[in-house]
């Protein structure tokens, strides 16, 4: 129960859903532990993950966003919860600002006067920016992939 509500959170931020906003949830193709699991924890995880009701399905609806916790699918559908097109523009000049972080520190490292001439810490606060920025265009891109699936 805990890896599912920190799914949830984590597409709830990746979203920008409202915190107020109590999101269905549907539990696809569940077994009949997660059907037990869930029957037992379902006030925990509709506080702590702000979701309504939470169901059970054999397809996940549609406009849904798929989650996948250990092995088990559960789907938000976020059709008129928030603008899929507007959310899509939005992650996608995210990307296009981590894309131009990632070359303009990769510029600096690959320049070797660079290199050569900056203090040792300047040159790995610069390698950590560069990770830090491939990581959050990694959640960007799974961000993507999710909205993707909620067409």
């Amino acid at each position: 129960m805990i890896d599912l509500i920190t799914a949830i959170r984590s597409v709830r931020v990746e979203m920008n859903i409202p915190p107020a906003t109590a999101l269905p949830l549907a539990l696809v193709g569940a077994s009949p532990q997660v059907h037990q699991r869930a029957r037992r924890w379902t006030e925990f995880v509709q506080r702590l993950a702000r979701v309504g009701e939470i169901s059970f399905a054999d397809t996940a609806p549609s406009g849904a966003v798929q989650l996948v916790v250990r092995g088990d699918i559960a789907a938000l559908p976020l059709k008129g919860v928030i603008d899929l097109a507007a959310e899509r523009t939005r992650l996608a000049k995210e990307m296009a600002k981590c894309d131009a972080d990632i070359a303009r520190v990769g510029a600096k490292l690959g320049n070797p006067n660079f290199v050569a001439r900056a203090p040792e810490e300047v040159v790995e606060e610069e390698k950590e920016k560069r990770e830090e920025a491939l990581m959050r265009k990694a959640k960007i891109a799974e961000a993507l992939q999710r909205l993707e699936g909620a067409t």
